[in-house]
């Protein structure tokens, strides 16, 4: 399982327009399974959900993935 926050405040250099604000929040989750086959090959499967939030809807966004993955091991 794997899991992660984050919190982002964006702001204007230029100092002079308030609007260029933002606060952004970002989180994921992500519970996978893997199955050792042997002492150098394993295999698993996972499930990714990733959203950000944002106080302006333009940059907000929400995205899920699935997926399978082999890993060797030297």
């Amino acid at each position: 399982m794997g899991a992660g926050y984050e919190n982002s405040d964006y702001f204007a250099t230029n100092g002079q327009r308030q609007c260029d604000t933002r606060n952004q929040d970002y989180w994921f989750i992500e519970p996978s399974v893997d199955v050792l086959i042997t002492r150098w090959l394993s295999a698993g499967v996972y499930y990714l959900h990733r959203e950000s939030s944002s106080n302006d809807d333009f940059f907000s966004w929400e995205d899920n993935q699935v997926g399978v993955r082999a890993t060797v091991r030297f």
